[in-house]
């Protein structure tokens, strides 16, 4: 379970950070980054809210998660943010770029 949550903080994180530096990029597409930073504000929250569990559950937790997440399914969800990462340090990223990887990953 500490392993998931783990793996949620870093994930959450990641996606807070790239809307955020998209809105950024997409200044002059006001409505877009208004979306970019209300998607940003709600990964940050989420991230918050895993970190507090992490902390609530301590060493406690002796319960196997209801969920699994395998190598597979993490490794296909960052495969998504590594490229739009890359193309938002070299400004290259597109606003189709950025829609195809919230759908990618926030599904």
């Amino acid at each position: 379970m500490k392993e998931i949550i783990r793996w949620l903080v870093e994930v959450e994180d990641r996606a807070f950070k790239l809307y955020e530096k998209s809105a950024g990029i997409f200044i002059r597409d006001k409505e877009f980054a208004e979306f970019l930073l209300h998607l940003s504000r709600e990964e940050k929250m989420h991230c918050e809210l895993m970190k507090r569990a992490s902390e609530v559950i301590g060493d406690k937790c002796a319960h196997s998660a209801l969920v699994k997440i395998d190598d597979n399914m993490k490794q296909g969800i960052e495969d998504y943010f590594s490229p739009c990462e890359k193309k938002i340090d070299t400004k290259e990223i597109t606003k189709d770029d950025v829609i195809n990887c919230i759908i990618a990953t926030e599904f």
